[in-house]
């Protein structure tokens, strides 16, 4: 898996290096990132500039050496953080399918390379960090000890898809409680007085209740905005937190970092 990892913090450091390359000449990194072919095209073609495949495996090793003290730095300056932002995705490593996970904060965003999306890899990957969590609804993530912010993005979504239902039922809960997770977003900048929360707080949970008991698609997102709980508000209560994990998301560019 080092190796894995070296290679992203390469190809990622390179592509830092050239931030105006056209992506479309270097690959997304869904293909399982870029070839010594691809870079060897680039380069010719770009700027003009003959490499072998040897010369680029080198330059590769040497950035990677280079970067492993930043990398351990990285490492370091996350998990001392008190709120992170949590999240994974799918790429492709020699053909198998691997999981970048990405453990962000407004400093930095520290990355590894792991072959699965398992509870024993979320535990290899955060050590011994036991702050605040701010992630998506993965099950995994649910079961988190600590405080948990859950990503009102990913729910509002969620609701806006059940929203657009042609159940009309289904639809109008859908409706209703993207509205609601809509307003509770955005009390992260327009923070409610005790009159205005405790208002939403009863709506919510009356309709969230009322629809809990459906066999449908509308009653499992019922309950689960029920398990959810307190996790959808806890930006509310502690400074610094945010009701999304865009931070994760967004740093760093994902698809330029895989290698």
């Amino acid at each position: 898996m080092w190796h894995a990892v070296q290679s992203a913090i390469a190809l990622g450091a390179c592509q830092r290096i050239w931030p105006t390359v056209d992506e479309s000449r270097w690959g997304d990194g869904r293909d399982g990132g870029a070839s010594r072919s691809a870079v060897q095209d680039l380069c010719a073609s770009v700027f003009s500039i003959a490499l072998s495949k040897g010369a680029i495996q080198k330059m590769v090793d040497r950035v990677s050496e280079a970067m492993v003290p930043y990398y351990s730095a990285m490492e370091k300056v996350a998990r001392m953080a008190l709120v992170n932002y949590i999240d994974e995705t799918s790429s492709l490593m020699h053909g198998d399918r691997h999981w970048l996970w990405v453990m962000a904060n407004p400093n930095v965003a520290y990355v590894q390379i792991h072959p699965t999306r398992s509870k024993a890899a979320f535990v290899q990957f955060i050590g011994t960090w036991r702050g605040i969590l701010v992630s998506d609804g993965y099950r995994i993530y649910q079961y988190w000890e600590g405080l948990r912010q859950s990503c009102l993005a990913h729910l509002i979504r969620a609701a806006k898809g059940l929203a657009e239902s042609v159940e009309a039922g289904m639809a109008h809960f859908g409706g209703r409680v993207h509205t609601e997770l809509q307003r509770l977003c955005h009390m992260s900048t327009e923070r409610p007085t005790v009159g205005q929360w405790r208002a939403w707080y009863a709506r919510f949970h009356s309709l969230v209740n009322q629809h809990a008991a459906r066999d449908d698609k509308g009653g499992t997102f019922a309950r689960r905005l029920r398990q959810e709980g307190e996790s959808l508000w806890v930006f509310l209560d502690v400074q610094g937190v945010e009701a999304t994990q865009n931070i994760a998301e967004q740093r760093p560019p994902v698809r330029r970092v895989v290698a």
